[in-house]
């Protein structure tokens, strides 16, 4: 039977942002893309406890201690915790373990930062517009897209409990396996205290950019059973 691997999607993101990933490690693995709507829906808009939310997820998903857990950014915050409860192995792609890591946290992350969110902030078409031009003619324009349409397309109320599940939460400790990569320009989190893969001359969607590398790099770790690097 082959590894099961769970893909956590970012903030903003979806199965779509995987796509490249999933071409390099469907061979290998059982692939099953996490969703986070039908959580967010049990969610109470003023209420987050992602020790809570991740625990629904581990439910919903059936996620066993040998499953593999690899996120994106937010994504790799949900499988730190969640790791905490399964003890799985987690692979983190421009993510965190201190929710004082996202580097726009201290604009977002109040009560400001929360009101423009209800009020649909993300989907101001001065906002859109300013994301497209910053990013034209990039690689990683494709998940920029991904992450507009989203926006969207997602309830102002759903957004709103996903910037709550990173503000003001604790921090986390790994209690199983950690493989942390990171890139180098890197404008959305901050790069990690921890010993980590840097990704030179790259920005947040490495998962995307550089997917063939750090699809090989997690299977070489897996198959020689999650040493630390």
């Amino acid at each position: 039977m082959r590894k099961k691997v769970f893909l956590f999607p970012g903030f903003v993101e979806d199965r779509r942002v995987f796509a490249r990933m999933e071409e390099f490690l469907m061979a290998d693995f059982e692939l099953v893309h996490v969703d986070y709507l039908p959580v967010l829906a049990e969610m109470e808009q003023e209420y987050a406890d992602i020790s809570w939310f991740c625990g629904r997820l581990r439910e919903l998903y059936d996620i066993k201690k040998e499953d593999l857990l690899v996120g994106h950014s937010f994504g790799g915050w949900v499988c730190a915790n969640v790791q905490t409860i399964t003890g799985s192995p987690v692979v983190s792609i421009a993510s965190f373990t201190n929710p004082k890591k996202p580097v726009h946290g201290f604009i977002g992350f109040n009560r400001l930062g929360f009101g423009l969110v209800r009020f649909g902030a993300f989907k101001w078409r001065l906002f859109h517009r300013i994301a497209l031009w910053k990013y034209r003619n990039t690689p990683q324009l494709p998940v920029i897209q991904v992450g507009l349409d989203i926006m969207n397309t997602w309830q102002d109320r759903d957004l709103l409990k996903i910037t709550r599940l990173i503000a003001f939460q604790r921090v986390v400790s790994p209690v199983a396996p950690l493989l942390r990569f990171h890139a180098d320009r890197d404008e959305i989190v901050y790069p990690p205290d921890e010993p980590h893969f840097c990704v030179p001359s790259a920005t947040h969607a490495i998962h995307y950019t550089h997917a063939q590398w750090i699809s090989g790099v997690i299977l070489q770790w897996v198959k020689a059973e999650y040493p630390a690097f």
